[in-house]
């Protein structure tokens, strides 16, 4: 990673790179950031829909926001045992089409803080992706689970009617 800064008027043209900060420089940033530390805590619900190995967690994460509560939604048995293992306190759900409110409200005691639920995910693309060798096998499922997303994020706001609910879809479609 390199840190530049450049001199954007005409009569300048200088570049600065740096490869690493100072001892200073990474005291002034931490101090920057320390705010944002913790901003979340307690107050935000993850619900990964078609969770895969739980990219929208890891984002998370990179971001330094833990979510109080984390459903993930997927039927692959490997992905379900790598999102168990990497975080264990994932509350897996399974099949989407048989997701309802009641799934969240078994454990949501636990986040009665919460201000904030994200939904977020992009359906399986059979039908779409040309790369895709099962393509021709599963297109007529496609049109019933794009409408998933959505309706999951109904049932999260039954479930959650304190928070806040944004869904973030993506669809190759």
């Amino acid at each position: 990673n390199s840190i530049t800064c450049t001199d954007a008027s005409e009569q300048g043209g200088a570049v600065c790179v740096a490869r690493e900060l100072t001892t200073q420089g990474l005291e002034t940033l931490l101090k920057v950031l320390s705010p944002i530390v913790g901003l979340f805590a307690g107050r935000l619900i993850l619900v990964e829909v078609y969770a895969g190995i739980g990219g929208a967690r890891r984002a998370l994460e990179m971001l330094g926001v833990t979510p109080v509560l984390y459903y993930a939604i997927a039927i692959a048995e490997a992905a379900c045992n790598v999102l168990a293992h990497r975080y264990p306190e994932v509350i897996l759900l399974g099949n989407v089409l048989t997701v309802t409110a009641a799934d969240f409200v078994r454990s949501a005691s636990v986040a009665a803080q919460a201000k904030v639920a994200l939904v977020f995910g992009g359906s399986p693309c059979p039908g779409f992706c040309a790369w895709n060798p099962f393509k021709k096998h599963h297109e007529d499922e496609a049109p019933q689970l794009m409408e998933q997303l959505p309706r999951v994020k109904r049932e999260v706001e039954k479930a959650f009617p304190h928070c806040l609910t944004h869904c973030c879809e993506e669809n190759v479609a």
